[in-house]
């Protein structure tokens, strides 16, 4: 009886624990010199070797807002993407970018409407543009080592004077060349976009998990999280429900890398106008958490990388000047 009791509690005491997380310690600050602070476009991109990229927000023009890239060792510089376009995508409006190798792919609307992507070098040289044979809104991107590209984005599946606009979603499989070569079923897979809050329009990033990856990997804005795991055919290989730290919390950034995914889940419900931040990591193989974590207080900034060994690293701002916040989950 007592081993029954002993072992009712320390089995609850340890399911406990699990959901209890580790704390994301503040360990060193490097400020960033030659860059402002400013609100950022978007998210904030981690490359393979620790670099960050992002946009900061222009509401003359899209196109004109630079890229900015910091380096590991906190060495910034920035370019403007729109130097060496054509007249017609010198106004494209951007969604998101991916990173390859060196390379930077970004994917939006040109000024007549079509879906394109541009490619530049990491230090903003411009490689050139191709347009997508489909036409769909993008609004993500993952290029594979040959080139090929998964490009994700809506169509409307309804007339363009109903009074209630319906969509579906639309990722395809495109050559370098941007014709299609498969499309990729996902609303075979319970992806509801047209849900009465319009959950699952908004892709959280398709990304792959490393640079030698043949596989796509896909969440969604959605309080239930799922990842959509896309082999290079272009099939959707399996589903991985996620485990999501409560219902408050939405899915806010995802990284991925080390055979694992993190996802920032963020509660904007806080009083006071804050945000409380979690961040779950999950093996890619099976979905399962690995770590659970929370930023103590003076952790604070925006997501940057994530080195697999509960190492993390913020882009925040101090005195009005960026910085890198280094962290350490304990």
């Amino acid at each position: 009886m007592f081993r029954l009791l002993l072992c009712g509690f320390l089995c609850s005491a340890a399911g406990w624990a699990q959901d209890v997380p580790y704390l994301i310690h503040p360990e060193k600050v490097q400020f960033v010199e030659g860059i402002a602070g400013g609100a950022i476009m978007n998210t904030v991109y981690c490359d393979a070797h620790g670099d960050l990229y992002f946009r900061y927000y222009d509401v003359k023009r899209a196109s004109s807002a630079p890229v900015v890239r910091i380096t590991h060792d906190g060495h910034a510089s920035s370019f403007q993407f729109a130097q060496g376009l054509s007249e017609d995508l010198k106004d494209l409006r951007m969604y998101q970018l991916a990173i390859s190798g060196s390379m930077l792919y970004m994917v939006g609307l040109d000024s007549d409407g079509h879906p394109t992507v541009i490619r530049f070098t990491s230090d903003g040289k411009y490689e050139g543009a191709v347009r997508l044979d489909q036409k769909i809104a993008p609004s993500a991107i993952a290029v594979l080592s040959s080139g090929q590209m998964f490009v994700l984005g809506t169509r409307r599946t309804s007339a363009d004077d109903a009074a209630k606009p319906e969509f579906e979603a639309a990722l395809g499989l495109y050559d370098v060349s941007g014709r299609l070569v498969k499309n990729v079923d996902l609303n075979a897979h319970d992806l509801d976009l047209n849900n009465p809050k319009g959950a699952g329009l908004m892709p959280l990033e398709l990304a792959l998990l490393d640079a030698e990856s043949d596989a796509a990997y896909l969440v969604f804005h959605t309080a239930e999280p799922k990842l959509y795991v896309i082999s290079a055919g272009g099939e959707v290989s399996r589903t991985l429900p996620l485990w999501n730290p409560g219902k408050e919390f939405t899915p806010s950034q995802l990284r991925l890398g080390g055979g694992q995914l993190l996802l920032e889940f963020t509660d904007v419900s806080t009083e006071g106008g804050g945000s409380q931040f979690r961040y779950v990591s999950y093996s890619s193989l099976t979905g399962e958490r690995t770590g659970y974590y929370y930023a103590a207080p003076g952790t604070t900034g925006t997501l940057g990388c994530y080195d697999w060994r509960g190492g993390f690293t913020f882009l925040t701002k101090r005195n009005g000047q960026r910085a890198i916040q280094s962290a350490s989950a304990r």
